[in-house]
């Protein structure tokens, strides 16, 4: 079952990343880099969260409600591209993991600078 899964999420994520790249023409999407890093698909699959990345990040938070508005179209897309009795909903949620490991390796840099300084 968790090969299906991982199937299922990596044909849901190259759907909605060539349907981002191809179909939508929303300047403001298209503005920036937008990757989805990440789908997670529910063991019944009714739901779908999926992951964002955006940059640059001073247009992150317009970029993202932009793509919002875009879930029912590419739910739409889904249905068509990957086939499964049921279509799952799609909940976006913007991926910070890139962020949290600059501030991660930011820190780990600062503590060896201050033990080379001892």
């Amino acid at each position: 079952m968790v090969n299906r899964l991982d199937r299922v999420n990596s044909e849901i994520q190259k759907a909605i990343s060539e349907t981002i790249i191809y179909n939508i023409k929303n300047p403001k999407i298209n503005s920036a880099l937008v990757t989805i890093s990440k789908v997670d698909i529910s063991a019944d699959f009714s739901h779908a969260k999926v992951f964002v990345s955006i940059f640059p990040d001073k247009s992150r938070e317009e970029v993202f409600n932009a793509l919002k508005t875009c879930v029912p179209f590419l739910r739409k897309e889904v249905a068509r591209r990957v086939k499964l009795r049921i279509t799952p909903e799609l909940h976006l949620f913007l991926d910070t993991s890139e962020e949290y490991a600059s501030r991660i390796d930011s820190l780990l840099n600062k503590i060896s600078e201050g033990s080379k300084n001892d």
